[in-house]
């Protein structure tokens, strides 16, 4: 576990340092941020975009996961409160059962690649059920 929160607090605090544009929009306000993480990176910018909540510390793992998949890209967190998270999501097209989201940008803003949905079955809460015999 030690180096699962060695790598949240690297995100959280690399992510912290990025997001500071203060706009209208929520959809010019990440792109904003998208764009100075680009700036700051060598190829682009891996965003993930997660509720609240339990499911963020898990969204957060796999961003951390990814980095070390793709060097040369900047992280950026974003977990806001429901009202933000909704204009989030419409300027994204994302609908509630693509959360969290994970996108990838390059350096100018333009979006790469997205995968929706994203995390392992394990981290997610579905019931167990049992397979015994009556």
């Amino acid at each position: 576990m030690k180096p699962f929160f060695v790598a949240l607090t690297a995100v959280v605090a690399v992510t912290s340092l990025g997001v500071t544009a203060k706009v209208n929009s929520e959809s010019n306000d990440l792109r904003t941020s998208v764009i100075q993480k680009g700036q700051q990176s060598r190829k682009g910018v891996i965003v993930m975009l997660s509720e609240r909540g339990n499911i963020a510390a898990d969204a957060a793992f796999l961003l951390a996961e990814q980095l070390q998949q793709n060097p040369g890209y900047q992280p950026l967190l974003v977990v806001p409160e429901n009202d933000k998270l909704q204009g989030y999501k419409k300027s994204l097209s994302l609908s509630d059962g693509e959360l969290p989201a994970l996108i990838f940008f390059d350096k100018s803003g333009k979006e790469l690649n997205r995968v929706t949905g994203t995390l392992p079955i394990a981290a997610r809460t579905y019931p167990i059920r049992s397979a015994s015999v009556k």
